[in-house]
């Protein structure tokens, strides 16, 4: 079984194709090909920032970090309809934090740059728009390494 989950973008071809058919529609596709991905559980503590639909990459991420994780797990959930809250709050090591999406760049800068000086971290950041370059940055300047902070934009 494949499971979707997308937003209508505006003029979005691939979007707009794939809610025009109907439920049981056969879809041919290949892939994955990006690079936005978690073959192991983090070798320190992770932070995974997931604004809106950008849950759908980070949802078995979360899964295989959770299975192994030695180090604190937790999901700034950045949206108005957190589909799969209680799925991943039931995993083990994760703590799960929904937030508005206009309150994420604010918590990020509040929780993980002006709260400590830590920069062990590794931060994956998935969503739409220009929010995750933007956060990509604001990491990356005020001290985490660039392999750190992984993303994946759409």
């Amino acid at each position: 079984m494949l499971e979707l989950l997308l937003d209508r973008v505006p003029k979005g071809p691939g979007s707009h194709y794939l809610f025009d058919l109907p439920p049981g529609a056969r879809v041919d596709f290949t892939g994955p090909w990006g690079t936005f991905v978690l073959d192991q559980p983090p070798e320190a503590e992770a932070v995974f920032i997931a604004l809106g639909t950008g849950i759908a990459p980070i949802r078995p991420m979360l899964h295989r970090a959770a299975a192994g994780a030695t180090h604190p797990l937790t999901l700034l959930y950045a949206t108005s309809l957190p589909i799969y809250r209680d799925e991943l709050a039931a995993l083990p090591g994760l703590a799960v934090d929904v937030i508005a999406p206009d309150a994420v760049e604010n918590e990020v800068r509040r929780r993980w740059l002006d709260a400590d000086t830590d920069r062990t971290r590794q931060f994956f950041v998935c969503g739409v728009g220009e929010i995750v370059p933007r956060l990509r940055d604001l990491l990356r300047r005020d001290g985490y390494v660039r392999r750190a902070v992984q993303y994946e934009r759409w």
